[in-house]
């Protein structure tokens, strides 16, 4: 285990966790306006028009840490067990200083990366490494279907960003690895929400979030941040427009997994013991490093002949 001399800080971040296209931008944004600030962000896109909310420093040091390891965000293998050995020293220099720098200027920080699900321990011992600074986490998840047919539209017009996304079959097992790393991973109680709830019913889904914060704040206050987030015409990608891929027999573990997150969602608010508990079914999944080891790189290696 990587060590460092400790440094005491009083504050607390949230941790938004999901697979990418499942809904992290705009519950960021939500945080963000309920007083969680995020430093300084990507600029907003086409794919995400009201902004990612995603820190640049953040992303890039994720990108350096998977690119070591010989990953890309879009690897379809878990990380290996005791990933954080592997993670070089200046690393988790470079994370505490970052985190240092925002909680020096706000007390209060949203962390927004989907590749954090990736590497949820390196995140874990950096906040350890900090006393008096808590942490939480808010847990989006949406339809598998409809994120993988988000990410085939995505690689369409971005090859070099997401070389294999073409295959939605690819992008299932992509929203498998991420979801599943997210449940093996949680070391404290998350708020957890459905995409395609919060869009349906915004008010319900996000009131208990301020409780869960521990902070002040009406339900006339909610409801006034989530509408500036929280557009319908921006739900593309429906589930029951693409039910094809289900009645293939190979994907039956994606479609547990999702049904297991769908029954955690019954209440706000998943334990550890939770997430232990949800895990079981799937532990063999995560015991092939040799397989995973083969093909981690494949994604970097398609992206090097692309662009």
């Amino acid at each position: 285990m990587t060590s460092y001399k400790k440094e005491s800080m009083q504050g607390e971040i949230v941790i938004v966790l999901g697979m990418h296209r499942s809904g992290t931008s705009m519950v960021t944004g939500i945080l963000n306006e309920m007083g969680y600030e995020t430093g300084e962000t990507i600029k907003a896109s086409k794919d995400n028009p009201k902004g990612y909310f995603e820190n640049s420093e953040i992303l890039a040091l994720n990108e350096r840490i998977l690119n070591g390891l010989g990953y890309a965000w879009d690897s379809i293998t878990f990380a290996e067990e005791n990933v954080t050995s592997r993670i070089p020293y200046p690393a988790f220099i470079d994370g505490k200083e970052l985190l240092l720098r925002l909680l020096k200027k706000h007390k209060r920080i949203v962390l927004k990366d989907p590749r954090i699900c990736l590497l949820l321990p390196f995140w874990q011992q950096l906040i350890a490494g900090i006393p008096d600074l808590t942490h939480k986490y808010v847990f989006t998840f949406r339809h598998p279907m409809e994120v993988a047919m988000s990410e085939l539209k995505r690689a369409t017009t971005s090859r070099g960003y997401h070389s294999l996304g073409g295959k939605v079959d690819y992008n299932l097992r992509l929203w498998f690895i991420y979801n599943l790393e997210i449940l093996t991973h949680l070391d404290q109680s998350s708020f957890i929400l459905s995409f395609s709830e919060l869009i349906k019913e915004p008010g319900r889904v996000l009131n208990p979030l301020p409780e869960f914060l521990d902070i002040e704040m009406d339900n006339a206050k909610v409801e006034e941040i989530y509408t500036q987030f929280i557009d319908s015409s921006l739900y593309r990608n429906k589930t029951e427009l693409y039910q094809q891929s289900k009645d293939k027999p190979q994907n039956a573990f994606i479609w547990s997994l999702y049904d297991t997150l769908v029954r955690l969602n019954e209440k706000d608010i998943i334990s550890v013991s939770d997430a232990n508990t949800a895990i079981k079914a799937f532990s063999f999944m995560q015991h092939v490093h040799n397989f995973n080891y083969a093909i981690k790189e494949m994604p970097k290696i398609v992206k090097s002949h692309i662009s």
